[in-house]
């Protein structure tokens, strides 16, 4: 990374020439200070012990977020440095840890009708609120918690700008930024995208290749009138590599393997509902099927499995397979653990002034288990703001996704603009 930000340092010396950089750059930054207190389901397989996912009984959060935004001639230079302390308890363990890092940047360059970038952040599309099947690069586009911000991927992109409605890119994602995955490596992911917008909807189509798999994918908006809005977003891939739970002859009786299903297409698809009213108010509904999630058999040997791998580590048998077997299930390597699912918002602005309500709620149908956040803000001035944030989980406790690891999670904090 270095050697980008020597190339960048090198280019704006020869092109800003005697700009005043006062007059150049602008900054900002904002404090926050937030507590998280998690209830965790103490009674999950998949979690005997919180041995698997060491997951906090609370975390303490201090954030400084700093904004940094330049513009010289034809150059555009963004970097968004964060310092951060946290203090939470694990497992008895109390645990101190402090983070310097570049939660984005941003350094572009424009000629004529067409931009190159080189950036790291969370580069989102399309109409859902909760998921974008179309996106190579990212599985949900929820950013509802006000306190916590993804970590994003590097990308390289050429935007191409043909007239008023059409635009293409060219989209190359070239490292793991901050993010982490110790089952699912990183995978270099390179996309070629399409956009039109137009009065009444926009569209969008997007071809992607990663390792050895391809995904085609679209998405669009159309607005049907002043208060309702229909849109769906798809991604149809040409192969899975996610592992799949079998009965096996081991010692175990279950075992995980790679896909190896004959089937040419997976589709992942949502279609949704937007209507707005003029006192504000927004409700949103979405229907999702990931064809790529477990079926209802793989679900039962999906939770028989972490049954006897839970069960197991926690009387001390088995302990190194159950604890690989446990690990996997965590994150088998597709979107969604089942097919079938029902999203729905309501957000309302200005419930007083200058406090706002957002109200969400994920069912998974095949495991009738949900999910419902809610997210209140509220600004006491221009430079104070308050926010809280509730996730209550439904489901049996053993068996449903949503409640594999966590019942209920609170967010408490304040924002200070400066």
């Amino acid at each position: 990374m270095n050697r980008y930000f020597m190339v960048l340092g090198l280019l704006l010396s020869t092109q800003t020439g005697a700009i005043e950089w006062e007059s150049a750059v602008s900054y900002r930054v904002n404090a926050e200070a937030y507590t998280t207190r998690y209830d965790l389901n103490n009674h999950s397989y998949f979690n005997p012990g919180n041995a698997i996912g060491e997951l906090p009984d609370y975390e303490n959060t201090l954030l400084l977020r700093g904004y940094i935004f330049g513009e010289f001639d034809d150059f555009t230079v963004s970097l968004a440095p964060n310092i951060k302390y946290t203090k939470s308890k694990v497992n008895s363990d109390s645990i101190s840890d402090d983070e310097i890092y570049l939660q984005e940047y941003n350094v572009s360059y424009l000629l004529d009708n067409w931009k190159l970038s080189i950036y790291r952040e969370l580069d989102f599309w399309g109409p859902s609120l909760f998921t974008s099947p179309s996106n190579p690069f990212y599985a949900t586009t929820d950013q509802s918690n006000p306190f916590v911000e993804e970590p994003a991927l590097d990308f390289i992109r050429l935007d191409g700008y043909h007239g008023d409605s059409f635009s293409s890119s060219l989209i190359y994602s070239y490292n793991e930024g901050r993010t982490e995955n110790l089952i699912h490596p990183f995978e270099k992911t390179l996309s070629i995208k399409a956009d039109y917008i137009s009065y009444s909807y926009y569209a969008g189509a997007i071809i992607s290749r990663q390792d050895k798999t391809n995904l085609f994918g679209m998405f669009g908006q159309w607005t049907v009138s002043d208060s309702v809005m229909l849109y769906t977003d798809i991604g149809v891939k040409d192969r899975s590599t996610v592992y799949i739970p079998v009965k096996s002859s081991n010692a175990l009786g279950y075992d995980f393997e790679i896909s190896t299903s004959n089937r040419q297409f997976y589709t992942d698809g949502v279609v949704g509902l937007s209507y707005s009213t003029m006192g504000g108010s927004t409700y949103n509904l979405e229907y999702r099927y990931n064809q790529e999630g477990y079926n209802k058999s793989q679900l039962d040997i999906y939770y028989d499995l972490a049954q006897a791998a839970g069960g197991n580590l926690v009387s001390g048998h088995l302990g190194a397979l159950s604890q690989y077997l446990l690990y996997i299930a965590s994150d088998p390597g597709m979107r969604t653990i089942g097919r079938n699912y029902i999203y729905a918002q309501y957000f309302k602005r200005d419930v007083i002034p200058d406090l706002s309500v957002n109200f969400i709620l994920a069912h998974d149908i095949d495991t009738q288990s949900s999910e419902l956040t809610s997210v209140v803000n509220y600004y006491l001035n221009d430079n104070v703001g308050v926010s809280g944030n509730l996730i209550l989980t439904h489901g049996d406790d053993k068996r449903s996704e949503f409640t594999r690891y966590i019942e209920n999670v609170l967010y408490l904090g304040v924002k200070y603009y400066f």
